[in-house]
Order: C-alpha cells, then sequence, then structure tokens
C-alpha cells in the first residue's frame, strides 16, 4: 500500500501513484460519471474476475443506490431503503452488482456466511456479494412490501413504478424476481398483504397485471409464455 500525502478528491489523503488503470466504459448513473477515469488504483484484486478495487483503502460499492436514497431503520424489517426527495415515476433508485452465482454455489457457500444477500437472475443464477468484505456494499436494503413501490427493469435495475413522495419507504414485491420452493409468512403490513409468500407468486394472475412491465426479464418470458398457453386452451 502506498503513502498518502495530500488531499485527493475521494476526501481521503492523495496516495502514490503506484498504476493507473484505464477504462473503457463509463458509468453513466448520477453520482458514477467518470468516477474512476483515470483514478489511481491502489490494489486490484483479481482472481477470474476483477472482485474488488481498492481506493484510499476503501472498497468501492458493488450496488449502485440513488443519491435521492437513505438506508435507515424499517418497520417492515430490520433496515430498509427510504426516499429523502421526491422521485418520479420510472426513476432509477438502485442497481444490484455482485457476482454472477449458481443456486448451489448460493445455499452451500454464500446464504450459510452472509444471510440473503442475493437477487435472482434467471432459473438457476443469482446475483450476490460473495465475501463479508464486500457485503454492505452489494445490499440495496429495499425490503419485501406486498404493496410495493419499485419494479425491475432488465434482472439488476430497480425503478419508480409510480411517484414516490420524500419518506416513503422504498420496497418491492419478491414476485418481480423470484421463482423459487419456498413459502414464509409475509409481516410487511401493508393492507393488500398476501400473508404467505412463496417462490411462486409470480404465476397469480392479479399479480402478472399488476406487475405488468415491471417483473425481472426471465420472470417476463415466463408469464409471456403462461399468457401464450392460456390464449391457445
Amino acid at each position: 500500500m502506498s503513502s498518502c500525502a495530500e488531499p485527493g478528491i475521494f476526501g481521503c489523503p492523495q496516495p502514490r501513484r503506484v498504476g493507473t488503470l484505464h477504462l473503457k466504459a463509463e458509468f453513466r448513473l448520477p453520482g458514477y460519471r467518470h468516477l474512476l477515469n483515470g483514478i489511481t488504483i491502489h490494489e486490484l484484486r483479481i482472481t477470474s474476475q476483477i472482485k474488488s478495487v481498492l481506493i484510499c483503502g476503501k472498497v468501492l460499492p458493488l450496488s449502485y443506490r440513488s443519491l435521492k436514497t437513505q438506508v435507515r431503520e424499517s418497520k417492515i424489517h430490520g433496515r430498509g431503503l427510504f426516499a429523502t426527495t421526491d422521485i418520479a415515476k420510472n426513476e432509477i433508485v438502485a442497481v444490484k452488482g455482485g457476482h454472477i452465482i449458481s443456486r448451489e454455489e448460493l445455499r452451500e457457500k454464500i446464504t450459510p456466511r452472509l444471510g440473503p444477500v442475493e437477487i435472482q437472475i434467471d432459473d438457476d443464477l443469482f446475483i450476490a456479494p460473495v465475501t463479508e468484505d464486500e457485503r454492505e456494499g452489494s445490499m440495496l436494503y429495499s425490503n419485501h412490501s406486498c404493496d410495493a413501490n419499485l419494479g425491475i427493469r432488465g434482472e439488476i435495475t430497480f425503478v419508480a413504478m409510480r411517484d414516490i413522495r420524500a419518506g416513503e419507504e422504498l420496497t418491492h414485491d419478491w414476485a418481480m424476481t423470484d421463482d423459487d420452493e419456498y413459502s414464509v409468512e409475509c409481516k410487511c403490513g401493508a393492507p393488500n398483504c398476501r400473508g404467505t409468500l412463496t417462490g411462486k407468486d409470480w404465476q397469480r394472475p392479479e399479480l402478472q397485471k399488476r406487475y405488468a412491465g415491471y417483473f425481472s426479464a426471465y420472470l417476463s418470458e415466463k408469464v409471456a409464455r403462461m399468457n401464450r398457453r392460456g390464449s391457445i386452451r
């Protein structure tokens, strides 16, 4: 690790140059534009992929949370994500980051150590942190609610399904992302709470209608196939 002497752009001391990483990609999310462009990298950990980048001794977060959000105590569960100012319909609120892992890896290696940290992105694929150091920077803190105000674009981008007022907790419905075998009690407290959540709730016709256009991409394809089969009958 290089010694630090004078203030740098991240509010931490400016490191001695140990090598510059030139990136072709440009982040286009608020607060991330040009974040790594021309920045001196203290350390680059590499296995089969880039695992983390340390700047001034801090691991950059894997996930993105809008500057209009804040993590604080939630009445639903533990900590939650809240709007600190108004958020417009379809505005990007968060983007989940992490490593692509299989269902087997998740159940055997990740969940026992880190708890529930994943988002499902395909039948047997999930995105999640894989180390304790990465956990906090990967968490979105969007709790489940049966009266959700966030939906999914693609597989990992969370957007507002309606105009959201400052102070509201930002939540999504697990039915938008999950295709699994679980069945658990729901305590979200919403007026329309289903009482029990299952990994097959995406199959419910009323939820397919309510969340049309906001399911994860792989579930959207499943819903479309289901509806095509139904129309044939």
